[in-house]
């Protein structure tokens, strides 16, 4: 025998005055989670990050486990500012020598954003990202091959054009905050607009 369970009706009225209080207090979060300060703390903590040195000559691996929810942020600087290619046009164009077709999942040059860098001589932010698993997102924008069409770095297999450069990443991750996963678009926008990074969707 079913149990039938007996739910109080809602008026058409009353759903939308709870609606529009349950929006108003998400426009609430998501202003707090923009402000400048929270923007100031997690860039902060991204620059006291270990910065990770990549190799692409190397299978680059980060440890998955304890992977939390956060940011990252790659940088690339010339590998010899005096003998090598160095200036932002130059990176630009190595950036863009790779078949569009195989690297049409993959970011290309925001110039809105390149235009801030002259050169290469000092680190450079190249990309930021965020990702529920932090170090596997890092290792997949590594490792991943050119023709994937998960949207990534690729970096391994832009090697031939960026011999000249050398790269690193850094991280910062909420650690044991539970649901921080579905505010972290709308703090990576206002971070975006702070980091310039040269390279994305936007």
């Amino acid at each position: 025998m079913s149990i039938m369970r007996k739910t109080k009706s809602t008026s058409a009225g009353d759903f939308e005055t709870r609606f529009n209080e349950i929006v108003h207090k998400l426009r609430r979060v998501q202003h707090a989670l923009s402000c400048p300060s929270l923007v100031d703390d997690i860039l902060q903590q991204l620059e006291k990050s270990m910065a990770i040195p990549i190799d692409l000559d190397e299978e680059f691996c980060l440890p998955e486990k304890n992977s939390d929810p956060g940011f990252y942020l790659f940088y690339i600087k010339s590998r010899d500012p005096i003998r090598s290619r160095c200036s932002m046009q130059d990176f630009e164009e190595d950036w863009q020598t790779q078949p569009s077709q195989e690297f049409q999942h993959s970011p290309a040059i925001i110039k809105k954003r390149s235009k801030n860098y002259s050169d290469l001589k000092k680190w450079v932010p190249l990309y930021l990202g965020k990702g529920e698993h932090v170090n596997r997102r890092i290792t997949n924008h590594v490792n991943m091959e050119g023709g994937r069409k998960t949207f990534a770095l690729k970096l391994r297999a832009r090697k031939g054009s960026l011999k000249a450069y050398c790269l690193q990443v850094r991280s910062f991750t909420f650690g044991g905050f539970s649901g921080v996963q579905i505010f972290l678009q709308n703090i990576e926008k206002s971070l975006r607009e702070r980091v310039n990074p040269v390279v994305g969707r936007q």
